[in-house]
């Protein structure tokens, strides 16, 4: 045995290490470093470097590799008494901290360099266990994998938060030989989720690991999205690895006579070391699917490490499956579909800023666990972070990973419910068995926490151009500064009046670090019964001000309302699953906006109060409380009142539940990654009985348009009314191109109006009749709608359309001329389809659709009075004579200080909305834009306004009708044709 002994002191480190060097020849020398620990103190004695070249063998001075000499290196690791681990590598919990053990690798090599003749090409790493988990953190750092030919990890020690499995980042491509059994119980092969059964903490899947790796070489699947995979490949041409079972394991190196090369070692089929087995081109080629031994080459690299090990095998892996190693997390917890049973996801306790690391449990709802569920935005999907759960790395959108690492305890376990982990979204039969049993996991959680993300220092650039041009207080212009206050300080007078005291602190002034606490403090207040004016709204700019020109506004009133606006307009408003998950918990959820927290309930009653107060006793200050001129824009209250409307109805005694119309109405404007979630997203918010009745009959493998369509015959059915129709998709654009012309959308986005589809609720057309619906669940599936309906009329000819050019310069100072344009052409048809040369009072009523502008634009409507219409011919004469579309007499109680404009922006909306057309009969109307000629007007029981119908003859020869829309038609919006004995004709609706 050719064999010196060497003791090298590292610079780097604080102990003596022992080396082995096995001498060959004078030519340029290969260099193996050989890694490994001993497990406790008790292990025997004598150097465990030498105890590894006695086991090895690899002394023998007539080994070599393709002809020519090797050194071998045995260094050997230092000891930590604390975790009792003798000769120990970094890499790993235990490690040694008070030593570098990365320096001390750079100097062996520059040690033996100097000593030996060494082919720094041929430069390679192995080690076993701990030794094998530091030979994987060698390829994974940028310098040391620098200097490294290949490595070979047997049975390493990977643990979730060492670098060699978190965050690798090689220099480049690296060639990685790995063995691992199978059965190991020391460095289990399919890793340890839980750290409470390691000793040492969890540890990965080896598979995730190989799957890094053939990622960073550059390995592809055998198609598009498919896992890289890592193939066996051959030791040399025409010498194949197999695996044998023979009885006594034990290893020793020899020489393949064909290649020069030391012989492979034959492992049993669960990959523990067996005897010598020869191998040449002569011997018999068995193809084996390895278990455990995995060679991961880039594609340069192919044929300077080894080639193919099965030849002609590209679907020999080395994984049964590793299609399923993505749901391995899963796949290991199922849930038995006997009982309501759920997954809890185990986040594990922070240790010094170390990865997230999760675990799996099953739990059912009937034994009552305790868990908190989990609300946010999913964010988008590309843009995620890792984190393991249960052994396997699972990319965690970067939303939840910022909320996971928020809500992480020092030192416990938290018990969380979170979608996206704890279902297995890639299985739609499992995911829709989870879906039914939303309502409760929501209302049985212990805590509900909501995510609105991290609250900066830069938060006021969030809210900068929100709906539509909102303008921060730090962001205003002197002048658009000066217009604010000028509008604020008219509600001076009534502040003053009703005993508000501006303040003259300077303090007042200027924006407070902890401005989310003032603005949930002020929410607070309010909900406490505070008025407007007994905040600071001005400031005295001198002591017994006499005149406006003596206060002036307080500008860090604004920032409290720009936070208010941050608050309201965070993303998660606007995701339709976080309805259900703020409106079903029993508990009163927690917002987190780190480093804030705050319960749910202290925005509720802040904003309900602010409404009430705004509608009430502090109606006359309420525009310089929320000070938000020129800084317009539509901030989610509505959202906000929908919320608290459902928590309070869920709050009620006895059978909780939202009727599915409010469910739907409050789902509207949110958004979904998949489409059927813009009903399931709402689903648990139903009666339970709608609940059960659906999941027994359709379950969750309905399409898209199926759900649409049975969700909307549902609406009509609960409602006994078709009013929806005026929200169906012969009305609005549909993604869904083979949805029926009479169902609803729920994905489509619905601008937001004053005067939106709720308008036709304010007629009666069939005089308060009700729609039959269905009498089985059954019957809800299929495209058609059958309804009852009485023929009023046909569309003769209808008004031109605005161009495009036309429409996007509404907006503009031009667009009053070019209403007034179109409007005098409306009137130009109707004259001559009616035979009529005075305008007289149907045509205006069309016109205003009966609104009076006098009352509020939600009153059950009546045809307008003759006072009212003589009001509108005045304004109309003035402005076409004038061009002043300005209202010509609106009493005091109608306005502050200004004469409106109402009668131009209620025609304006109307126009906007609708096309004008004439009937047959000379009657003029408006309906939706796609209105023609031909077109015919019914009115169907248990809608309260007409509708238009486009007949059509299907491909099956079935004759029926498409929704158009709904329309006003003036002299049947009342019930004229509903009264007395009523002949209801039964119509079919595709």
């Amino acid at each position: 045995m050719n064999t010196e002994r060497h003791t090298l002191w590292c610079s780097h480190s604080m102990e003596v290490s022992p080396l082995f060097i096995l001498k060959g020849s004078c030519d340029p020398y290969a260099l193996w470093l050989w890694g490994h620990a001993e497990t406790s103190i008790e292990c025997s004695a004598g150097g465990y470097s030498e105890k590894q070249q006695r086991i090895t063998g690899l002394s023998d001075p007539s080994l070599k590799i393709n002809g020519k000499p090797f050194l071998v290196v045995y260094p050997q690791g230092v000891n930590n008494t604390e975790w009792e681990m003798k000769h120990i590598w970094k890499g790993a919990p235990y490690e040694n901290k008070t030593v570098d053990d990365i320096g001390y690798v750079f100097d062996i090599i520059s040690n033996v360099s100097s000593t030996y003749n060494v082919d720094r090409s041929r430069i390679y790493a192995c080690g076993k266990s701990n030794g094998g988990g530091f030979t994987a953190l060698l390829a994974c750092r940028p310098d040391t994998s620098a200097v490294f030919a290949a490595f070979a990890p047997v049975s390493p020690a990977l643990y979730q938060g060492s670098y060699s499995f978190y965050n690798c980042t090689p220099s480049g491509p690296k060639p990685i030989l790995h063995s691992h059994g199978v059965e190991d119980v020391i460095t289990p092969f399919h890793g340890r989720a839980n750290p409470e059964i390691g000793r040492f903490g969890p540890e990965p899947d080896v598979r995730l690991w190989r799957r890094g790796w053939a990622e960073r070489n550059g390995c592809k699947g055998r198609y598009e999205g498919e896992w890289p995979r890592s193939k066996v490949e051959e030791v040399h041409p025409g010498t194949w690895e197999e695996d044998e079972e023979l009885s006594s394991p034990f290893v020793k190196p020899g020489s393949l006579p064909s290649a020069g090369q030391p012989d492979s070692l034959v492992l049993d089929r669960h990959f523990r070391p067996t005897s010598l087995m020869h191998h040449s081109s002569s011997h018999p080629v068995r193809r084996s699917k390895f278990r455990a031994l995995c060679v991961i080459l880039s594609k340069r690299q192919s044929k300077g490490f080894a080639s193919q090990i099965m030849k002609d095998s590209d679907e020999y892996e080395l994984d049964d499956d590793l299609a399923i190693l993505e749901r391995m997390p899963w796949l290991e917890t199922p849930l038995d579909v006997s009982a309501p049973y759920i997954r809890i996801l185990k986040l594990h306790p922070d240790g010094n800023d170390t990865p997230i690391t999760c675990s799996l449990q099953v739990v059912s709802l009937d034994d009552h666990p305790d868990y908190e569920t989990l609300s946010y935005v999913w964010g988008d999907s590309k843009k995620t972070k890792p984190i393991t759960v249960g052994g396997a790395i699972f990319n965690a959108t970067e939303n939840l990973f910022e909320f996971l690492n928020c809500l992480r305890h020092r030192t416990t376990t938290r018990l969380l419910w979170a979608d996206a982990i704890c279902i297995d979204q890639s299985n739609n039969e499992e995911r829709g068995r989870q879906i039914a049993l939303m309502t409760r996991v929501y209302r049985q959680a212990k805590e509900a926490l909501i995510w609105f993300g991290p609250f900066t220092p830069s938060w006021t650039e969030e809210i900068k151009g929100d709906d539509g041009g909102y303008i921060p207080a730090c962001e205003l212009t002197p002048d658009q500064w000066s217009q604010t206050e000028n509008r604020c300080l008219r509600e001076l007078s009534q502040f003053l009046k009703a005993g508000g005291k501006p303040q003259r602190d300077p303090e007042q002034r200027r924006l407070d670090a902890s401005i989310m606490s003032q603005t949930l403090s002020v929410l607070d207040e309010v909900a406490g019964g505070k008025h407007f004016y007994e905040f600071p709204l001005f400031l005295a700019s001198k002591e017994n001000g006499n005149s406006k020109k003596d206060y002036v506004m307080n500008r860090h009133w604004l920032n409290i309302n720009d936070c208010e606006h941050w608050i309201l307009s965070r993303p998660w408003w606007t995701r339709v699953w976080t309805l259900q998950e703020a409106v079903l918990p029993q508990v009163d959820p927690i917002i987190y906006a780190h480093p804030h927290s705050f319960r749910l309930s202290r925005l509720l009653k802040g904003r309900a109060a602010i409404l009430d107060h705004s509608n009430g006793c502090c109606k006359r200050v309420g525009r310089a409380f929320c000070a938000a001129y020129l800084r317009s824009g539509m901030v989610h209250e509505t959202r906000v009142e929908n919320v608290d409307h459902h928590r309070r109805r869920l709050a009620e005694p006895g059978q909780p539940f939202v009727p599915m119309e409010d469910a739907v109405d409050s789902a509207r404007g949110r958004s979904a990654a998949a489409i059927e979630d813009y009903f399931f997203g709402f689903f648990g918010l139903l009666h339970p009985d709608v609940q059960k009745g659906w999941f027994e009959i359709f379950g969750y493998s309905c399409t898209p348009t199926e759900t649409f369509s049975q969700c909307s015959k549902l609406i009509y059915d609960s409602t006994q009314s078709i009013l929806g129709l005026g929200e169906a998709r012969g009305v609005r654009e549909s993604k869904l191109h083979d949805l029926p012309s009479w169902a609803i959308d729920l994905s489509a986005e619905i601008a937001f109006s004053s005067d939106g589809n709720q308008r036709w609720s304010l007629f009666n057309a069939s005089l308060g009749s009700k729609y039959e619906g269905v009498d089985k669940w059954q019957k809800l599936a299929g495209g058609d709608l059958v309804v009852k309906a009485i023929p009023i009329g046909t569309v003769h000819a209808c008004a031109n359309r605005l161009s495009d050019y036309e429409e996007d310069l509404l907006d503009t100072p031009h667009g009053s001329s070019i209403i007034l344009k179109h409007i005098s052409e409306w009137q130009r048809l109707y004259t001559e389809t009616a035979g009529s040369f005075d305008f007289d009072d149907k045509f205006w009523r069309t016109m205003f659709m009966d609104r009076h502008i006098r009352r509020y634009y939600m009153h059950e409507r009546v045809p307008l009075p003759p006072s009212r219409l003589h009001d509108i011919r005045d304004w109309w004469e003035n402005w076409s004579k004038t061009g002043d579309r300005r209202d010509t007499y609106i009493p005091e109680q109608y306005d502050d200080d200004t004469v409106g404009d109402f009668h131009y922006r209620a025609v304006k909306l109307n126009f906007e909305k609708h096309r004008f057309f004439c009937s047959v009969g000379g009657e003029p109307g408006t309906g939706p834009m796609e209105t023609q000629a031909f077109d015919e007007i019914f009115v169907l029981q248990g809608c309260s306004a007409p509708a238009i119908l486009r007949r059509q003859v299907r491909n099956d020869g079935k004759d029926g009708f498409s929704l158009v829309g709904l329309c006003f038609i003036d002299g049947w919006m009342y019930g004229k044709a509903a009264r007395g004995r009523v002949d209801w004709k039964t119509l079919t609706l595709y």
